[in-house]
């Protein structure tokens, strides 16, 4: 099948930052068109061959625009993956260095105080 599973993620991940590198959050170019002419499911399945490989990015796409491969647009996708649907109403949700950030400050305070898996 060509390459291992994450040799040929590394590669589709080049492909997709390429894609992303090269699109404008603005205006509807010709990039824009080629885009969103095809599902997120349809390019996955035209540059990934491992079904392992597909699964990742299929998880990927769920978690990052809420919504099934086969029903949004590689261009939507694309998108997202550039920020363009950052800086919205949105982002009075979201929390400065990330969602893990609480977490992270109150295990920095607790120090060796912390015990995980404490009964």
């Amino acid at each position: 099948k060509g390459l291992p599973v994450f040799e040929e993620l590394e590669a589709v991940g080049a492909t997709m930052a390429a894609a992303v590198r090269n699109l404008t959050c603005e205006s509807a170019d010709g990039v824009w068109r080629d885009a969103d002419g095809i599902t997120f499911e349809g390019w996955i399945r035209a540059h990934v061959t491992h079904e392992e490989g597909r699964d990742v990015l299929r998880a990927m796409n769920r978690g990052m625009v809420a919504q099934e491969p086969s029903q949004v647009s590689f261009l939507s996708t694309a998108k997202s993956l550039k920020g363009c649907w950052s800086g919205g109403d949105d982002d009075e949700y979201r929390l400065a260095r990330g969602s893990q950030a609480p977490l992270l400050e109150a295990a920095r305070r607790l120090g060796a105080r912390l015990k995980l898996g404490a009964v």
